[in-house]
């Protein structure tokens, strides 16, 4: 904006045609020129009276002009580099929201702390780095330059970058060991070449890259991380009957799982879709029913149970009277029904004693009374610590 348009603005908060100084809520008013963010065009104001017109408590943060969102002001004759306005931000972020890197590089020689400082984002007020900005929007050149500069919060970068599947900035961050991988990539990334980039670096790196693709549902990612880095199958198969994605769990089988325990785990998550690919993929030699009949007979997964029903090909009428008398302790009235019925359908009335021994509980640590209603909430990750696949944490 040139000085000739400055001093013909019209500044809607206090009307002023001539850019003089004036006076707003009985205080002096800055009268810095800013352009908001409003697009297509941004629209022009004091400093001074947009803040006041932001902190009138009957205004929303909006553009008088086109009520869109207008943060953050950006300064007619240049952002500062330490910005003293919350609602404008340093030359820095504008720099590397524009990915502009031959700028960057030229304020990272003349203030080379500027690498590893904070700066304030004017819409959230939250300090950040400018290396997460720029991986959060894809400047991959950006990335780099700052870098080489020392930038030093690797890991939110990548966090940023994995959020917006920006691959180019995630391989940048990788090759400078990012953050520890293996503990620190907690989102799910539903992008094939996330994940090889992530299994291609080692051994640490492909298991957690295993474990993205399981936790996004992602067969094809998985399959890529797999070939590309030795699996841990055993926690795989804990971890994928955990969440229940039966596409994974076929890709896990099919790359040599025995999951001889996860139709048990499958059925104590709740998950029946597991349970019909195991079935699918080994014989009923290979597989003991009862377990996995026990474990949603005593924890209420009235599904499961109901599928495990119909797929027993030989169930004793002790078995069903174990299994009734477990579900009716932890007052579970579907699977009761469901467990009477078949043992009404394979011919044995007998009446069961409601006052007789129990069997143990399956999981006798873990057993505990619920409600209906609580025993078909869903499981969180918070109930699994202390079983087999609480190690494991993406």
């Amino acid at each position: 904006m040139s000085s000739g348009d400055v001093a013909s603005f019209f500044c809607p908060v206090c009307q002023d045609k001539n850019n003089t100084q004036v006076q707003f809520s009985d205080r002096p008013v800055d009268m810095t020129v800013v352009k908001t963010a409003c697009q297509p065009d941004p629209h022009t104001y004091h400093l001074g009276c947009i803040s006041q017109h932001f902190e009138g408590s009957a205004n929303e943060r909006k553009c008088m002009v086109c009520k869109q969102d207008p943060l953050p002001l950006i300064r007619a004759e240049g952002a500062k580099l330490v910005e003293d306005s919350p609602y404008c931000e340093s030359g820095a972020v504008t720099i590397c929201r524009r990915g502009d890197e031959a700028s960057l590089s030229q304020l990272l020689d003349e203030v080379p702390e500027a690498a590893t400082e904070k700066f304030h984002l004017a819409q959230t007020g939250e300090l950040v780095s400018l290396l997460s900005i720029a991986a959060g929007l894809g400047h991959s050149e950006c990335v780099r330059a700052l870098i080489n500069k020392g930038a030093n919060d690797l890991h939110r970068a990548l966090v940023e970058a994995a959020n917006g599947e920006h691959v180019e900035c995630i391989k940048v961050l990788i090759e400078e060991r990012a953050g520890n991988l293996s503990e620190g990539v907690t989102q799910s990334v539903n992008n094939v070449d996330f994940v090889r980039l992530l299994s291609e670096k080692g051994r640490d790196d492909a298991t957690v890259a295993q474990m993205i693709a399981i936790r996004s549902g992602n067969s094809e990612s998985l399959q890529v991380a797999i070939e590309n880095g030795e699996p841990d199958l055993d926690i795989l198969t804990h971890y994928c009957s955990y969440l229940g994605h039966a596409q994974c769990m076929q890709v896990l089988i099919d790359n040599g799982a025995k999951p001889a325990v996860c139709s048990m785990l499958a059925a104590y998550f709740g998950h029946a879709d597991i349970i019909r690919v195991v079935l699918n993929n080994f014989s009923p030699d290979d597989i003991d029913l009862q377990l996995p009949l026990f474990v949603a007979a005593e924890f209420g997964k009235s599904d499961c149970l109901e599928f495990v029903l119909e797929h027993m090909e030989i169930i004793s009428p002790e078995t069903l009277k174990h299994a009734v008398k477990t579900a009716r302790r932890n007052r579970h009235t579907e699977c009761v029904q469901l467990l009477e019925e078949t043992l009404s359908r394979i011919g044995d009335q007998e009446e069961l004693d409601e006052t007789g021994s129990e069997p143990e509980s399956v999981f006798q640590d873990n057993a505990v009374s619920t409600t209906d209603d609580e025993a078909h909430s869903e499981t969180t990750e918070e109930d699994t610590i202390g079983s087999p696949w609480s190690c494991v944490v993406v």
